[in-house]
């Protein structure tokens, strides 16, 4: 089980509207994956550009939502 305390994301200008939606989809990525460890991190930054404004919100929260995973799990 993951738990998230708070997850806050700074995107580009013109991306405020997408905002909270965009931190929903990555939060529901993240729960639907299964996590067999425990691991504790008080604070993470995941960098991620976005490859362009008109990327779908899917596509980023897949995006920023496996960055986690792979920080989270000791990766890059």
């Amino acid at each position: 089980m993951l738990t998230i305390d708070r997850l806050s994301i700074q995107l580009p200008p013109g991306f405020e509207p997408r905002a909270a939606g965009l931190v929903d989809l990555i939060g529901a990525r993240l729960a639907s994956l299964v996590w067999s460890d425990d691991a504790s991190i008080n604070h993470m930054r995941v960098d991620h550009p976005l490859s362009s404004a008109h990327a779908s919100d899917d596509a980023i929260a897949n995006d920023v939502a496996a960055a986690v995973a792979r920080r989270v799990r000791g990766g890059a």
